[in-house]
């Protein structure tokens, strides 16, 4: 069966790039995008009549989480490229936009129930299962693209092209304009279905497009014809202290230009890629340059979208008023252990596996859920804060977040039998469901809330004091403890703690390892135990360090050496 590899969206119309018998061949077919206002319905004529607008028709839509259906205007457009200022202008009015920036390829391939790599039947119909893990992956044709400027030191758009590498052929020794046009006749020869760069984005691809028009040079990297992103600028964003620019993607027309300094490229490989572009059905191109928390976001879009709900543009969710004694209780965070200080033998270690999203899912926790209106009396209570949780229907987050948690514990008991693809592809999930816990407290998040994020701390707090109650009613001796981790000492067993524990609380308590000998170290100003530094010998001879200089990237390569040596002596 032939898999769909690429979608675009071109003047009103979806090309489907599918692959059939070794060649990858566009197909058209006409679309009108939609987005939705919610709006007094007596407009619809008015808003019928606005440039770009094909149709308008009235449709019953959830708008928000929990409540009822109502009638909303469904806006067809014949062109999306204005469609931030249309939608700019309707809310202006007073009245809301949603689906705005769901783009016309999510929408096409949600209503046909499409997803990246999926196996079409000849009339391009589906003919594959979206959530299955037992799938054949397609062959691909990749080749490594690498373009050198003269000046290798301090390189910039001015250098002329020095040299050209496209898998194992190399472009040189001629004028500039001749080896860009060699490599779009080599390109066109070997076909290949994938380009991989190092640094195409932030460099590699906008220089050579640029070389090729200061050269005169006809430039084709893509099966359609490449139109150079002029518009497509980076941005910057603040995190965690420091300013992180962010290039633009350059994607190519049925072919995928994959930049191997992608973040998702390079946790989970092409196969981890693959795997993710079909579950949340986002085109391959698209979804390697995206966070992890924005797949996760589009799962939960997804299935908002099969359930009726509408997704909010320009969401920001203020948080409910809380009185300081509220707020002291609920903004607390996880719970962590300040660490014995000193040097102890015979120390276990174990950690809860996925515990905030575990807690998602058993628990219920979901905007709609959590202090939900219809379960004001609910015996469902969370620790510490007492929201009430819903008793009458489960959540959009848990119903988005279990599947993950399924798929990833399946990649990884293939990845124990020594599957490194399987590894990366479970790596990648790994980091959805961490994220997932994060943009629970974002709150320009689209389903996201403080209370939900409160809420999952809060049981996690909870969780961790019932592990170490039960620990040592055992006769265990708790030395550590951070979030979901434990680090214990004694003679019982600690693989029946773990049983134990995860039949108590309902999530799994894995044992990470044993130590020969663990050293948690002191801060060095008030000699308190340092919270996140530890070392030690596991019995399997592997040294487990976390925090001190020889994990620090700035530490002299002296010091690193020594730290790493001295355990050994």
């Amino acid at each position: 069966m032939p898999p769909l590899l690429d979608i675009d969206y071109t003047d009103g119309s979806i090309i489907l790039w599918v692959m059939h018998a070794g060649r990858c061949t566009p197909h058209r077919v006409r679309y009108q995008p939609r987005i939705y206002l919610e709006c007094p319905i007596h407009n619809k004529h008015l808003i019928s009549t606005l440039p770009q607008v094909r149709q308008v028709r009235v449709e019953q839509k959830i708008t928000s989480l929990g409540q009822e259906s109502q009638d909303v205007l469904a806006i067809s457009l014949d062109d999306w490229s204005g469609v931030f200022g249309l939608a700019d202008m309707l809310e202006k009015r007073g009245w809301k936009a949603y689906n705005v920036d769901l783009p016309p390829t999510r929408q096409f391939l949600l209503e046909r129930g499409l997803f990246p790599m999926a196996r079409l039947d000849l009339q391009l119909h589906l003919d594959d299962d979206q959530q299955t893990t037992d799938y054949t992956t397609p062959e691909l044709t990749t080749l490594r693209l690498n373009v050198t400027p003269r000046s290798v030191k301090n390189p910039c758009f001015s250098d002329p092209v020095k040299e050209i590498q496209l898998g194992e052929h190399t472009i040189e020794g001629m004028p500039e304009a001749d080896m860009i046009e060699s490599l779009s006749s080599l390109i066109k020869e070997t076909d290949p279905d994938v380009i991989l760069t190092h640094g195409g984005d932030s460099f590699q691809l906008p220089y050579l497009y640029h070389r090729a028009q200061e050269a005169g040079a006809s430039l084709q990297l893509g099966r359609g014809k490449d139109e150079p992103p002029l518009q497509n600028k980076g941005r910057s964003y603040f995190s965690y202290g420091r300013i992180i620019y962010k290039p633009g993607g350059f994607p190519l027309k049925g072919r995928l230009h994959i930049d191997e300094q992608t973040f998702i490229f390079r946790e989970g490989g092409m196969r981890g890629l693959i795997d993710l572009g079909r579950i949340t059905g986002i085109p391959l191109q698209q979804l390697s340059r995206l966070s992890p928390g924005s797949a996760v976001t589009a799962l939960q879009m997804d299935q908002a979208l099969k359930d009726g709900v509408l997704v909010p543009w320009r969401r920001n969710l203020s948080e409910n008023f809380k009185t300081a004694e509220e707020l002291l209780r609920a903004d607390r965070g996880a719970l962590i252990l300040e660490p014995r200080v000193g040097i102890y033998e015979n120390t276990a270690e174990m950690d809860f596996t996925s515990l905030f999203p575990h807690i998602m899912v058993t628990k219920n926790i979901s905007p709609e859920t959590v202090l939900c209106d219809c379960c004001p009396d609910s015996s469902v209570r969370v620790p510490f804060t007492g929201y009430n949780i819903c008793q009458r229907r489960v959540g959009l987050i848990p119903r988005v977040i279990e599947p993950l948690i399924k798929r990833r514990l399946t990649y990884k008991k293939m990845a124990d039998g020594g599957s490194e693809e399987h590894r990366m592809m479970q790596n990648v999930l790994k980091w959805l469901l961490v994220t997932s816990f994060g943009y629970m407290g974002f709150n320009k998040a689209r389903f996201g809330r403080i209370e939900c994020h409160e809420s999952i701390t809060a049981y996690a707090r909870e969780i961790l004091l019932q592990t170490m109650e039960i620990a040592q009613g055992m006769g265990f001796e708790i030395l550590h403890g951070i979030v979901d981790s434990l680090w214990v000492r004694g003679s019982g067993n600690p693989e029946e703690l773990c049983n134990l524990v995860s039949g108590t609380v309902g999530i799994p308590l894995e044992l990470k390892g044993h130590y020969h000998w663990i050293v948690f170290p002191s801060n060095r100003h008030n000699r308190a135990g340092a919270m996140n530094r530890y070392f030690g010998l596991m019995t399997d001879g592997k040294l487990k360090v976390r925090g001190i200089e020889l994990r620090r990237r700035d530490t002299p390569e002296f010091i690193r050496r020594l730290q790493h040596d001295m355990p050994e002596r």
